[in-house]
């Protein structure tokens, strides 16, 4: 682990840290565009078909994109209204992982028992996945809303500086989990995970100076 975030860091250093420097406004608000422009897609076929596993996920995936870009818009700006940005979104992919989350565990308990362990299996994800409710909620006025106020956040911050701060208060949090000197114990791992999947989803914006639009409509997992 130690070996490999050192790796990372290096990248992120040589690469990231330089792009930062070249970000312009203008390239994250067309970056973030394009991220809730794929979620209206996918939550569209979901409200449709409930059962479709592809957008469902590409849905979870969306949202947990906004979620680490909203982050680093609160730390790029202190006044930006976190919480009452995400809350709705939060509240959807709670609603989606209670019905999704039990199938998953499901499906790899199937594959280490095989075929033959599936009899033996009483557990069942009874959770129906409802979000019809959310209809109201996630409609073009949701999204109109919220990337102006996304754009106006931007526009009232130090962008260039702000994002090499974030880049370095991601890997100090990341370095006080694992701790990279020798003989420590064992790093928290499912915090580690979270702060590696917000670096991952960030970094998107700062691989490249042009095509940030296509980037924003890949679906990643």
């Amino acid at each position: 682990i130690r070996s490999g975030m050192r790796r990372l860091f290096n990248i992120v250093d040589s690469q990231s840290v330089h792009n930062a420097y070249l970000l312009k406004a203008e390239d994250l608000n067309t970056y973030y565009s394009g991220i809730l422009k794929k979620f209206r897609k996918k939550f569209n076929v979901v409200l449709k078909n409930p059962e479709d596993e592809e957008a469902i996920h590409a849905v979870r995936v969306s949202i947990k994109r906004i979620n680490a870009f909203s982050k680093f818009i609160k730390h790029i700006n202190k006044h930006f209204d976190y919480d009452t940005a995400y809350s709705p979104l939060q509240k959807l992919y709670k609603e989606i992982g209670n019905s999704r989350d039990p199938q998953l565990m499901l499906d790899q308990v199937y594959k280490i028992l095989g075929e033959s362990g599936k009899s033996a299996i009483i557990i069942k994800a009874n959770h129906a996945l409802n979000i019809s409710k959310y209809r109201k909620i996630f409609k073009k006025d949701f999204f109109k809303a919220h990337q102006i106020n996304v754009e106006h956040a931007i526009k009232q911050c130090s962008l260039k500086k702000g994002t090499v701060r974030y880049l370095d208060s991601l890997k100090t949090q990341i370095k006080s989990i694992i701790n990279l000197n020798p003989g420590t114990r064992m790093p928290r791992l499912h915090e580690l995970r979270k702060l590696l999947k917000e670096m991952q989803y960030n970094l998107h914006f700062l691989a490249t100076e042009t095509d940030l639009e296509c980037q924003g409509e890949k679906a990643d997992a």
